[in-house]
């Protein structure tokens, strides 16, 4: 095998692709050799992940029919579309980069399926983020505010807005600056509303602590009822919001780098093409990460996924009483599930 193979042609995910013909960018051995390994290895367990997740939510009519969980499903196809399609397209390329890099076709498929799987996870994180603030500032009013016409609605938004932007940037090479903009608009929105999201969250929680502490019975006493309802109903809203917290936080992490690398390393270093793949695979890793979060964290997806493995019968670990539980016990002399 050739120690390098180098690449005159233009890199189509750069953000300044103007005048870099000339460029004799180079892969090593190594990277040819590990890098697909690695992303066979994610391909797989991704496949298996999301796939598993779809089945989940699409075969169960009754428990897996709320706005997040047609979110989730959003998430999980996006995700499906990188580990079952691009990704051994992505395989194919590095292995194949002597054939394939004059072929136009191939990487016009390549980066309209990279495009759209890329945009269509942030608009979903995005619809997420907005259906947890809803959630968490707006408890009580939340069920209209947000219905599922609503995420319909948003769904095919996002992935309509997805398709055509891979669509002119697969076609058209416009410069990529604008997309740049545009999916770090997005992060940073969704990072500042849920950076909201925890602080309404730890105000209710500390607020019905102090709710239900109140020995007086006022004539106020109603409207005390009507905020413990909204701050219980926070409190089963916040493990939701921690775990989607989780797959957001697992998104920035693994798709800055890849975003930043572009403009931090210049494109005439004949490694860029080699550093810019990498950083790609760390990237790509996202997508297999995201089902086994939701499996983690959730008993009803860890329940039904376990079941379709037909892996015995799996038992819950039996639930400890929270603090604020305890505290509504101590008040009332009821044991509240929080």
């Amino acid at each position: 095998m050739n120690d390098t193979i180098t690449n005159p042609l233009n890199l189509s995910h750069c953000t300044d692709c103007s005048d870099m013909s000339q460029v004799d960018w180079h892969l090593t051995s190594i990277t040819v050799v590990t890098l697909p390994f690695i992303d066979v290895l994610v391909s797989i367990l991704g496949i298996l992940g999301n796939g598993l997740v779809l089945l989940v939510i699409a075969t169960n009519r009754t428990n897996f029919r709320s706005i997040p969980d047609f979110l989730i499903f959003s998430l999980a196809l996006a995700d499906l579309l990188v580990t079952a399609i691009y990704l051994p397209l992505f395989v194919i390329y590095i292995i194949c980069y002597d054939e394939l890099r004059m072929n136009d076709a191939y990487s016009m498929i390549k980066s309209f399926v990279g495009h759209l799987a890329l945009l269509a996870s942030i608009g979903s994180i995005l619809g997420i983020t907005i259906d947890r603030l809803t959630a968490i500032r707006w408890p009580l009013r939340y069920p209209k505010l947000v219905t599922k016409k609503f995420a319909f609605l948003f769904i095919f938004i996002a992935w309509l807005i997805s398709a055509v932007f891979a669509s002119s940037y697969s076609f058209f090479e416009p410069s990529h600056f604008f997309l740049l903009g545009y999916c770090m608009a997005l992060l940073l929105a969704t990072i500042l509303m849920y950076s909201y999201i925890f602080k309404v969250a730890h105000a209710q929680r500390k607020k019905i602590v102090a709710v239900r502490y109140r020995e007086d019975q006022s004539p106020e006493r109603s409207n005390y009822n009507q905020e413990e309802r909204k701050t219980i109903k926070t409190l089963k809203e916040s493990k939701a919001a921690k775990t989607f917290a989780i797959v957001i936080g697992v998104f920035v992490f693994t798709w800055i780098p890849l975003l930043v690398y572009p403009l931090s390393v210049s494109t005439s270093k004949r490694w860029f093409f080699e550093g810019f793949l990498w950083a790609e695979t760390f990237s790509l890793c996202n997508s297999f990460i995201n089902p086994y979060i939701y499996f983690a964290r959730s008993k009803r997806y860890k329940r039904m996924a376990l079941q379709m493995l037909g892996v015995g019968q799996w038992r819950p670990p039996i639930k400890r009483p929270s603090r604020v539980g305890i505290c509504m016990e101590t008040s009332k002399g009821t044991t509240t599930n929080s």
